[in-house]
Formats: C-alpha cells, structure tokens, sequence
C-alpha cells in the first residue's frame, strides 16, 4: 500500500517570504537524482522541497496523490513569494495528474525537463517485456506508452509559465537505438517531439542525454533563467 512520504525538506522550515521549488524525480530513480538541480537552486537563493516516491509500485494517479498533492496541499498552507516546480521525465507526468486531481493554484513557474509528455517510444517497445517491469515495474511505467496516460492527460494550466528542455545528444545505447528517427531527434528515451505541451510558454532543445541533463550546468543556467523570467535566457547556452 502506498504511504505519504516526503523525502526532503532542506530549508524548508526556515519561515519567511521564501521562493520555494518542488523537484520530482522520474521513473526507477529516487530524490536522490534531482541533488546536482537541487545545489544548484539552494546556490540560487531557493529553498528546495524534494519529493520522493515509489515509481515502480504504483499507478501514474496513485504516485501523484499519495506523494505530490500532499506536498504542494502543505506549500499552499503557507505563505511564500514563489512556489516553483522542476521536474525529471515522469515526475512532469506526476505534475499533470496531481493538477487533474485537484488544480495547482499556488503554482507560479514550472520547468519539465526531459518530460514524456506524449509518452515514450521506448515503453512501446518494450513495456510488455517481463524484464522491463522487473526492471522499471509493471505499473507506472508501462502507462508512459504514446497512448497511454501522458497523452490522455490535460495539460498544464494556461495560467502557469511552463518551459521545456528536450534533450538531442543520445548516450544511453542500446536502449537509444529503440527510439524511431535519427538520434538527434530524441534523448535515448523521449523524442523531441513528445515534450512539448500545449500552452508551454518556452522550449530548448540542448545536446544532453535524457538522465545525463540532470548534471548539465547549461540546464541547470536554464532552470534559473526561466523561474526568474519565464523564459530560457540564449545566454546559458554556454560551456556544459
């Protein structure tokens, strides 16, 4: 049975007008993956709220209501000048079914990186093989089909600033020669063309891996470009 479980709150209970950002990990990882962006954004002025969750044990709708609606539910109780939300690939889908739930009225700015927002090709092809769900579960991740849950969900609300950054520098092989077109049209597990969501506000495409983007410095320079402004600043495409 799933349990409410909030991973990390570093910072958190400092009281005060802080600019708070919620990071949620994707599928198969755990907070753990999001500390590179985390440091990052505590080295910004931000204090971080990290939610961990069990990927692999429950559905799409279960994860985003047992573990992201409690924690923006508590954010929403509390006063702040700005709650963000940077999420990692299925975390973005968790983001959309918790919105589905219950509406993310205190949401101001959220960054989607790497999100199957259309579902991946990758669980197409393999999310009936029993290694798969082994490896990754039978239940959240075999939702992550291109007509499965991701697309079927709403997007975003129009009133939230939302930006995306795709990736188009493949390194995860052989898993990378599963995705359709050339490879520099996807990231190893997500294709350019299923992170984009209706009514984003910016997209960047930049050379970096699906899981590999999460340590990128120019992603990392993008992140804070769009929760400070709404938009991906040209000038953190500089050195990774």
């Amino acid at each position: 049975m799933v349990r409410n479980s909030f991973a990390s709150w570093e910072g958190y209970y400092g009281g005060g007008m802080a600019r708070v950002v919620v990071l949620i990990h994707g599928l198969a990882r755990t907070s753990r993956s999001m500390r590179s962006v985390e440091n990052f954004l505590a080295g910004q002025g931000y204090q971080t709220v990290s939610v961990d969750y069990p990927s692999r044990r429950a559905s799409i709708a279960d994860l985003a209501r047992d573990f992201v609606v409690p924690v923006l539910n508590d954010l929403a109780q509390q006063d702040h000048a700005a709650v963000h939300v940077v999420t990692h690939s299925m975390g973005g889908i968790l983001l959309r079914s918790a919105a589905q739930q219950q509406g993310l009225g205190m949401i101001d700015r959220v960054v989607l990186l790497g999100p199957p927002n259309a579902g991946s090709e990758v669980t197409d092809r393999l999310g009936s093989w029993y290694l798969y769900g082994l490896l990754v579960g039978k239940y959240a991740a075999r939702e992550l089909r291109t007509d499965g849950t991701p697309s079927q969900l709403p997007a975003l609300p129009d009133r939230i600033e939302t930006g995306v950054i795709a990736g188009n520098r493949p390194r995860q092989f052989p898993v990378a020669w599963l995705m359709p077109g050339p490879l520099s049209s996807h990231d190893s597990k997500v294709s350019i063309a299923s992170t984009h969501l209706p009514h984003e506000r910016d997209h960047r495409v930049l050379p970096v891996d699906h899981d590999a983007m999460l340590r990128d410095a120019r992603v990392h320079r993008h992140i804070a470009s769009f929760l400070a402004t709404g938009s991906f600043a040209d000038g953190a495409d500089g050195p990774a």
